[in-house]
């Protein structure tokens, strides 16, 4: 009988385990259709709406000189200008927007100056471009970023006509190193779940290098009054401000898709990741119960997978089949719903590593935040 008891622990426990697994692809299911829906009904732009794009950058000389190229020259049948706040530059960041203001009499930029008693985050350079800006629709990037075609504007600035909450995709270009696959596997796994999200209504997060909202939201909810304190979180907690009333979706055409480099190093990404898990005890409850269901039962899964399995086979072989059964539902689903997202976000290859990374990514990012709440100084970085 205690033989028996146990076994029945062990396959329901692996179950359980399956059945959120199923339940997390189950919820990036809408995501999926959005992107199907992207691919047989091409974008027909109008180019009605004005748009400011605002660029916040702390000593972005040479990132800007690639920049503003790209963003300036956009075809776009519409009126947008372009921002450029420069948040505490010691560089020659300013002489780089004197000599692109020569040629386009549609960029604009202004400066915050450093004070040594406090450091102002990037959310004040944030909030002096968004009250600069002339326009109504707000488009964001990052000056580390490059836009991945020239019909960026075009492509996010389309989703105004029916929403005002828009939530694009920042990618990672691709470079050679296990920190960079490892960091675009993580990149690409967490947009399909905040997009899926946004798109069941519930948002949670976004990436700052590339998002659009109206300037009504900023203001309904005070801009970043309820987390100024906070070193980020222009992002991810804006969106939580404005999850109830903002009316979301998200861009997944190629053409508005955003890239940036990742850090050389674990290290650098070990602190990068700090920084942003600090805001995530800042979630909804429900949230951070989804998230961290899915972090658990992705890192646990293979282990518990070889465990049980072996387990059962001497005990109750007839409950080792139902695993076995049970393990191919979870890998077709994997393969139906996740591998054409990646595909998608031109990271098909990625799709392949999902083993390792599900048991890698969890664990680093989980250590990341325990070590974070230990040593907070770190978090005081402007990144």
């Amino acid at each position: 009988m205690k033989q028996d008891f146990w076994a029945i622990f062990v396959f329901s426990l692996y179950v359980f385990i399956v059945l959120v697994r199923l339940f997390i692809y189950a919820y990036i299911f809408p995501l999926l259709k959005k992107i199907k829906y992207s691919i047989t009904t091409p974008l027909v732009p109008k180019g009605e709406n004005d748009v400011t794009v605002i660029i916040a950058a702390r000593n972005e000389e040479e990132n800007l000189k690639k920049l503003l190229p790209r963003i300036l020259t956009q075809k776009y049948n519409g009126n947008f200008e372009v921002i450029v706040v420069l948040d505490s530059c010691t560089d020659n960041s300013k002489r780089v927007l004197l000599d692109y203001k020569e040629k386009y009499d549609n960029l604009y930029f202004t400066e915050v100056f450093q004070d040594r008693r406090f450091d102002k985050y990037k959310k004040l350079a944030i909030l002096i471009g968004v009250k600069a800006a002339k326009y109504e629709n707000l488009l964001f990037i990052d000056a580390d970023c490059e836009p991945a075609s020239n019909r960026w504007i075009e492509t996010m600035a389309e989703q105004f006509d029916k929403y005002d909450l828009i939530l694009g995709y920042g990618g990672i270009s691709k470079d050679n190193g296990f920190t960079n696959t490892i960091y675009r596997y993580d990149t690409v796994y967490n947009t399909a779940l905040f997009m899926a999200a946004a798109l069941r209504g519930k948002p949670y997060m976004a990436v700052g290098r590339n998002m659009a909202y109206k300037k009504h939201l900023f203001n309904k909810v005070g801009g970043f009054r309820n987390h100024y304190h906070l070193p980020s979180g222009n992002d991810d907690l804006f969106v939580r401000d404005v999850a109830k009333f903002a009316k979301t979706t998200v861009c997944v055409s190629p053409d508005s898709f955003v890239y940036t480099h990742s850090p050389k190093t674990l290290k650098e990404l070990f602190f990068k990741k700090i920084r942003h898990t600090s805001i995530s005890s800042h979630y909804r409850t429900g949230t951070k119960l989804f998230l961290a269901a899915d972090a658990f039962s992705r890192i646990i899964f293979l282990p518990y997978l070889l465990f049980s399995s072996y387990f059962l086979y001497v005990t109750e072989t007839k409950l080792a089949e139902i695993v076995l059964y049970l393990t191919l539902a979870k890998v077709l689903s994997e393969i139906i719903i996740l591998k054409p997202v990646f595909k998608h976000f031109k990271e098909s290859k990625l799709f392949w590593i999902s083993t390792f990374a599900n048991i890698f990514l969890p664990a680093f990012v989980g250590w990341g935040m325990m070590y974070g709440r230990l040593k907070k100084n770190t978090l005081k970085k402007w990144l």
